[in-house]
């Protein structure tokens, strides 16, 4: 018996294209930053519900510093919630709101 190496999923973003993304879809003014109200509109884009309540809610559990927005450190944080989250359970209680929306988003396209 043998050593199983899994595969590697070859669908994983790396940090610097997550960024990317992130920046490209959701930051609709193009300062690095990610509001409630870009948030609201990138949920309505891909066809999600309660887009205001979730983007209100998302905002809240990303932004660590309080500053009302989604900034560089912390859409790294967002980074590594999606990641958790793309390759455990799904049932498992994890308490990343934002990092659930950026998963719908992404399932969506």
């Amino acid at each position: 018996m043998g050593i199983k190496i899994r595969e590697v999923n070859k669908n994983i973003m790396t940090l610097e294209e997550f960024k990317k993304w992130m920046l490209k879809e959701i930051d609709d003014d193009k300062d690095g930053k990610i509001n409630k109200d870009e948030l609201a509109a990138a949920v309505r884009r891909h066809g999600g519900w309660f887009a205001n309540w979730k983007a209100k809610w998302g905002v809240w559990a990303a932004d660590s510093n309080g500053n009302g927005v989604v900034d560089d450190s912390e859409i790294i944080l967002c980074y590594y919630g999606a990641f958790v989250l793309s390759v455990c359970d799904k049932k498992k209680k994890l308490n990343n709101m934002y990092s659930l929306l950026i998963i719908d988003i992404l399932a969506s396209n």
